[in-house]
């Protein structure tokens, strides 16, 4: 398997805690995200398997010791390891007997010399060992079991206003599964809900093929023109309107996120804190609470004074006589 530094990828150092490696995936998942940048599509899929494993303390442990063959690390065997250059003592007797160890070896081997005296002595300086023995292998098969918290998994996804508004299908690459699966964002979801993907968590160590689930934490992407304050489907938006808008009155043209265009009115003499509202225009309500009648959110439109940056000749002549005006 070609290596890969995560550490680099992710761009925290090797000490990093999984709070900063949290934190940075985060940063850096927003960055390159291909719903924003499509040509970063590669660099997604390398951050999303960077995380899945650091982001894990089991798997980084492993990384961190075997490197690039880090998932074969739940399949060591020590004595593999025992028998490439270590010493072996199962080799010791290898050559007694045409059944190596169990023909003429081990404690077959001691007794031949000392007559079963050697594990008779060692029963009378511990009578309990084979008690102990039994204990340590019942613990040893007793393993526990790994709960379905400690294998599903967390991770955002930005969604944006207009696919809030209609509900959209959406793709996501599992770096683990090294498989791209479809999902659906439902109309009207609100930020911190979850969307579950069923079987595309981490994959249990003791059971091959066992996994648990993946849950994608909603978060709305910054949109230009509209806002969402916290616990609202409301949606809020600043108009521009000149200085004599709010006193003579006034034609406004605004475009809602569906894309609709409307025509709003200012009546004379508005204060220019003034909000007009376009009712149900704003986000839909996925889930209504008990009591809670209203489907859709509404527009708020907030009026902003829009001054000349580079007022005209005649611009400044009419603020001069409007000046006058006001002093008499």
């Amino acid at each position: 398997m070609k290596y890969k530094d995560y550490y680099a990828v992710l761009g925290v150092a090797r000490s990093a805690s999984a709070k900063e490696v949290k934190s940075a995936f985060r940063k850096k998942a927003k960055e390159y995200h291909p719903d924003l940048n499509p040509q970063h599509a590669e660099k997604f899929k390398d951050l999303n398997e960077a995380f899945e494993v650091l982001g894990d303390e089991q798997k980084r442990k492993r990384y961190d010791t075997l490197g690039a063959n880090w998932q074969d690390g739940a399949n060591f065997d020590p004595r593999q390891a025992a028998g490439m250059g270590g010493f072996n003592v199962e080799d010791l007797f290898s050559g007694f007997g045409s059944g190596g160890s169990a023909g003429f070896g081990g404690a077959d081997f001691f007794e031949s010399l000392f007559g079963g005296q050697q594990r008779a002595s060692a029963s009378a300086r511990n009578p309990y060992a084979s008690q102990q023995q039994g204990r340590y292998q019942q613990q040893q098969q007793a393993q526990p079991k790994e709960t379905k918290a400690q294998l599903d998994s967390e991770q955002p996804i930005y969604i944006q206003l207009e696919d809030v508004l209609t509900g959209v299908e959406r793709s996501l690459y599992i770096p683990h599964r090294k498989e791209e699966v479809s999902f659906k964002v439902p109309k009207g979801i609100e930020p911190h809900q979850r969307i579950r993907l069923k079987g595309y968590g981490k994959e249990s160590t003791r059971q091959k093929g066992i996994f648990g689930d993946l849950y994608l934490k909603v978060t709305y992407q910054e949109h230009a023109v509209f806002e969402v304050k916290p616990a609202s489907h409301n949606l809020y938006c600043q108009l521009e309107c000149p200085p004599w808008g709010f006193v003579l009155g006034s034609t406004l043209k605004i475009k809602t996120l569906s894309g609709d265009s409307f025509e709003l009115t200012l009546p004379p003499n508005s204060s220019t804190d003034k909000k007009l509202r376009l009712k149900g225009y704003g986000l839909p309500v996925m889930k209504p609470k008990a009591g809670e009648t209203a489907t859709v959110g509404d527009l708020i439109v907030q009026l902003k004074v829009a001054l000349p940056t580079a007022p005209t000749k005649a611009q400044l002549t009419a603020y001069e006589a409007l000046k006058k005006a006001d002093a008499l």
